[in-house]
């Protein structure tokens, strides 16, 4: 019986080393990699806290955006904040400047300016948060304001006012 126990046990090892070996390094790295383009240029910006004239300012808050830039759609990347209010959701807006290249290609308008509202993104209690993001945008070169949004009185909280990429 003991003999058979030890056996069924070096069976189980067995087969933990090869699941780990063959799968779990696959599953391991894939919750654990750093944001990777697959086509184009990865590119980095960081996210400043807004300023008090028009924006909601948090104090010690920051963020930034990993993307892949002069790539073909969708434009892809992965957008990262922290020190935020806690549980609110925020809201990611591409901001055009009147006469840059991409402000025609964005589909709202607000006076000369044009924007585009993308995904919503959910503080942790830490006001912490972020994910990737497939934005179908129409190809050529953008250079827009990045703004994160509270969702709750549509004030701006983080932002990068010059965002340039190219959609081939």
């Amino acid at each position: 019986m003991r003999r058979w126990l030890l056996g069924i046990a070096g069976a189980i090892i067995a087969g933990v080393i090869v699941w780990w070996l063959t799968v779990g390094g696959v599953v391991w790295r894939f919750f654990t990699a750093s944001y990777q383009c697959s086509v184009g240029t990865k590119r980095q910006v960081d996210l400043a806290p807004a300023k008090s004239e028009w924006g909601k300012p948090i104090s010690g808050s920051s963020g930034k955006v990993v993307y892949c830039d002069d790539a073909p759609p969708p434009f892809t990347g992965k957008l990262d904040f922290s020190a935020l209010e806690p549980d609110p959701s925020y809201r990611v807006t591409l901001n055009g400047i009147p006469g840059r290249p991409g402000n025609d290609r964005l589909e709202k308008t607000r006076g000369n300016e044009r924007y585009s509202d993308f995904d919503q993104y959910q503080a942790d209690v830490k006001g912490a948060g972020g994910g990737e993001f497939k934005w179908y945008l129409r190809p050529g070169r953008y250079e827009v304001k990045f703004f994160l949004k509270d969702t709750d009185d549509w004030k701006i909280v983080l932002y990068n006012d010059f965002f340039a990429f190219t959609i081939q």
